[in-house]
């Protein structure tokens, strides 16, 4: 696979997943709370920090998602050998496979 292949491969999959989402914007409401103005807050039950997993659940409702996907997509287009770090974080999203 070449690197925009994986670019558009980890565009896509942020897409798939953040389209599964409830709409944004996502904030913190209270420690383990985020909330969403069209749905009922959810609260993060496990974890060692759960203020933290939650605020950083927070930070990446759709709206960012597709701002990565929107970056990803462009390197993809506008550069043949894609810059590596660029690269790294495509494949780290692409590891993640399946649904979630």
């Amino acid at each position: 696979m070449t690197p925009a292949e994986e670019l558009r491969k980890a565009a896509e999959r942020i897409r798939e997943v953040a389209g599964n989402a409830p709409a944004g914007p996502w904030s913190l409401v209270r420690n383990r709370v985020v909330g969403s103005p069209d749905r009922d807050p959810f609260v993060i039950h496990e974890g060692y920090d759960t203020q933290l997993v939650a605020a950083h659940i927070a930070l990446w409702d759709p709206a960012v998602a597709e701002a990565v996907a929107l970056v990803l997509e462009n390197e993809a287009m506008y550069h043949y050998a894609a810059r590596p770090q660029i690269t790294r974080l495509a494949r780290a999203i692409n590891a993640k496979g399946g649904h979630s």
